[in-house]
């Protein structure tokens, strides 16, 4: 199973990234993206992973205020938020593979 900032990323990614940039309301698409990455990812979290309530809140709690920030910036590229999930991540305590 690939690690969770990976797994946000992915399903934020494939609903996102068809969003056109003339959107209008463009953040708000990204946030409802991110509304369901997290969902989604919270519940493999906890259903496949086995991970505690806790863990799965305190981790994807971090990936939500990353891509929150991510919004923010208006111009930031995929790559940054591949970048600040990450960071967000390791951050939480996240260990490789875990």
């Amino acid at each position: 199973m690939a690690e969770a900032w990976e797994q946000y990323y992915d399903e934020v990614y494939r609903r996102a990234a068809r969003v056109p940039e003339q959107h209008f309301d463009r953040e708000r698409a990204f946030a409802e993206a991110a509304h369901e990455a997290y969902r989604t990812v919270a519940n493999r979290l906890s259903e496949e992973g086995d991970w505690s309530d806790d863990r799965t809140l305190h981790v994807t709690h971090g990936l939500n205020a990353a891509m929150k920030q991510w919004i923010d910036c208006g111009e930031c590229s995929w790559e940054d938020l591949r970048a600040r999930l990450r960071r967000a991540w390791e951050q939480a305590g996240g260990e490789v593979g875990a």
